[in-house]
């Protein structure tokens, strides 16, 4: 029965391997820790993994045996490692590192502990409330490291900042059953399907308010001056100034007799002057009635004043008062456009409008080419020192279960014994506890009657 439940544990695991074969779980291969405190003790076979600020440190190493032939670092999206804390004595922090060279569970101590490399991560904070828990940490790249050979797989170490003081379970710990795991998340290694056509655009969301207008650039030169209106009506004429005084008399002079304009059925006496076509004549002798005029007759007229010539206009005089407005003349043509000013400063971005609602979704892209199938497992019952092994055949031992990593047998080394050929696949459980006590069952019937005792000795 017991031979029938461990092979149903084996095939449920391989059944979710396959499911799931896209993750991996690994325990230790080996896992101790060094105390400089006492530094030729070995504490491989401890139940705890003790972690304190300059005296302690831990070491884990995981065997990668049991992760696919030809994986590389391209293969792996993440890898997680898994502590579980068992005590926190004093909080605080500690890193991850490299270990630089080989070492075994069962013999290393501080004095013959490998010397450590570079930090892988740093800083990992432990406090009062991580006991009885899991803690994570990625240690994607180191995994990466150690497929592709950059850093050979000496396992890690864990090493404590003051004031750190801490332990963790080991995986020789029987009554918890919580040893450190590596979680692995490989890349699906089958090609990818090609994407399906985009779905159609959302609509757009309405606009966001409109921006503040930005400050007023400088005002562009002035258009030329458009021609001038009629002149309005000229006003009322100012009111005469006083007159001034008179000047000195002067000598008497000839006698002129003025006699307006000239008439050619007038008789005129010598020194007659008279206007005719804008000139004055005056009278050198008697004449008349005559029908010549001044202009005319040399010998009875001389000119007296001559019409001159239309001389320059004099200075203006004061502007008399505004007279009424005279209609508006017609508008000038446009001056032409001055200089643009510079471009004012753009005023801020009005808020983002409304997210507009998703397009429907674009139809189901072709499915991607099956992958290749995984490796299989070949079950071949309990291990038999006397058998032939290939590669991932699975036995049974002592209650847990291997998978050959490498062709072996026969061989006189147990699965356990020869970890280079074969590795765990799923170890034995834990005892449960025992069971209650039992009802105490019914009276047993009595026996039969004893025979009669011998007669006693007389009195």
């Amino acid at each position: 029965m017991t031979h029938l439940k461990a092979k149903l544990a084996v095939l449920a695991l391989f059944t979710v391997c396959v499911l799931t074969d896209a993750h991996s779980q690994i325990t230790p291969s080996a896992d101790a820790y060094t105390n400089t405190g006492s530094s030729s003790t070995n504490y491989g076979a401890n139940a705890l993994l003790d972690l304190v600020s300059g005296s302690q440190t831990t070491y884990i190493q995981f065997n990668l045996a049991s992760i696919p032939a030809g994986y590389t670092s391209t293969n792996v999206a993440k890898a997680t490692l898994k502590l579980y804390v068992n005590a926190v004595s004093t909080a605080g922090n500690f890193n991850v590192n490299y270990v630089s060279g080989a070492w075994s569970e069962a013999t290393i101590t501080a004095k013959s502990s490998p010397a450590l490399g570079s930090t892988i991560v740093s800083a990992v904070p432990l406090t009062s409330a991580s006991p009885n828990q899991y803690i994570l940490i990625d240690i994607t790249s180191t995994l990466q490291a150690w497929l592709n050979g950059t850093e050979a797989n000496n396992g890690i170490a864990l090493v404590a900042n003051s004031p750190l003081n801490a332990s963790f379970n080991s995986k020789e710990n029987a009554n918890a059953s919580h040893p450190a795991e590596l979680d692995i998340v490989f890349v699906n290694s089958g090609p990818q399907g090609p994407s399906g056509p985009q779905g159609l655009q959302g609509a757009t969301g309405p606009q966001g308010p409109i921006g503040l207008t930005g400050a007023t650039g400088p005002q562009g030169p002035q258009g030329a001056t458009g021609s001038q209106g009629t002149t309005g009506a000229q006003g009322p004429q100012g009111v005469s100034g006083p007159a001034g005084p008179q000047g000195a008399a002067g000598t008497n002079g000839t006698g002129f007799s003025f006699r307006n304009a000239f008439s050619s059925t007038a008789t005129y006496a010598v020194n007659d002057v008279v206007p005719y076509s804008g000139s004055s004549y005056v009278a050198i002798m008697e004449n008349g009635p005559n029908t010549q005029t001044p202009d005319q007759n040399p010998t009875a007229w001389s000119v007296m004043a001559q019409q001159g010539a239309t001389g320059a206009q004099g200075p203006q005089g004061p502007i008399g008062l505004s007279g009424a407005t005279g209609s508006t003349g017609a508008q000038g043509p446009q001056g032409a456009t001055g200089l643009q000013g510079p471009i004012g400063l753009t005023g801020s971005t009005g808020p983002q409008g409304l997210v507009g609602f998703t397009g429907a979704t674009g139809p189901q892209g072709i499915q991607g080419v099956e992958g290749t199938n995984g490796v299989g497992l070949n079950f071949r019952n309990i291990f038999n020192s006397t058998t032939t092994y290939a590669v991932n055949d699975v036995v049974s031992y002592n209650g847990s279960s291997y998978v050959a990593t490498t062709a072996n047998g026969p061989s006189t080394q147990t699965p356990d014994q020869n970890t280079s050929a074969w590795s765990i696949m799923a170890q034995q459980g834990l005892p449960g506890l025992p069971g209650a006590t039992g009802a105490q069952g019914l009276p047993g019937m009595n026996g039969a009657q004893g025979p009669q005792g011998l007669p006693g000795y007389p009195g």
